[in-house]
């Protein structure tokens, strides 16, 4: 069984949600060691009997996140009061990664709230990646917009448990060959459900089969976990 730890800096009501939602996942070849850390006492109560590890600490004490930021694979920084802590603690994980990249120990995931634009930009500089940052206001203001603008817009599939979508970028055996050249769907039982370009701002849904892929194009794949992994993993069906 993989384990992977995860860390969530941050029990607001985003915060303490995702917790429970991580705790309550169903992926039996998955196990998810949760470290909860506030500097509220209550919220850590609040979430003590459901996570592996429930910290009460000033998120702004440089010292005292390094120890705890240690060995976890992925960090997700869910702050939402102000940005001054956001980014503290992303510089300080940013940090610790570069001083100990020395190829011993494999580079844990960073996620972080973004307030505003601002904040963003900032945490793009220091190296957290575009894809990792997250607004949940912003989300939930475009879902329900959606929603009214389209009567019968929806915000996710009915997928079964072994089931996902997922975003990787192009693999580069398939850069230069078309959708039908690879095979994907046949090889792994996987759909092609968007292409987004890399180089401009072009999104293809549903691509055709004469679709050739092109260097950095993310893929969002529809499948089986079991066959989505293959891929990413670079297997071969």
């Amino acid at each position: 069984m993989k384990m992977i730890r995860v860390g969530i800096f941050g029990l607001g009501r985003f915060g303490t949600a995702l917790v429970k939602t991580l705790n309550q996942h169903e992926d039996s070849r998955l196990q998810i060691h949760i470290r909860a850390v506030d500097k509220d006492p209550d919220r850590v109560d609040a979430v003590k009997n459901i996570c592996d590890d429930a910290l009460i600490m000033d998120l702004e004490d440089e010292e005292l996140l390094q120890s705890h930021i240690e060995n976890l694979d992925v960090i997700i920084i869910t702050i939402g009061e102000n940005a001054l802590p956001v980014l503290l603690l992303a510089h300080t994980a940013m940090e610790m990664i570069a001083n100990q990249n020395d190829g011993s120990f494999e580079k844990p995931r960073i996620m972080c709230r973004a307030h505003d634009g601002t904040t963003r930009k900032i945490l793009r500089k220091f190296g957290v990646e575009e894809r990792d940052i997250f607004a949940p206001e912003d989300k939930a203001a475009e879902r329900l917009a959606r929603r009214l603008v389209h009567r019968n817009s929806v915000d996710s599939l009915p997928l079964k448990d072994d089931q996902a979508i997922i975003q990787i970028t192009v693999p580069v055996e398939w850069i230069g060959k078309t959708l039908a050249e690879t095979k994907i769907r046949n090889r792994f039982q996987v759909n092609l459900l968007c292409l987004q370009r890399a180089t401009e701002d072009e999104n293809i849904i549903s691509p055709d089969p004469d679709t050739e892929f092109h260097e950095a194009d993310q893929l969002y794949l529809l499948g089986s976990i079991k066959n989505l992994e293959k891929i990413s993993a670079g297997e071969d069906s």
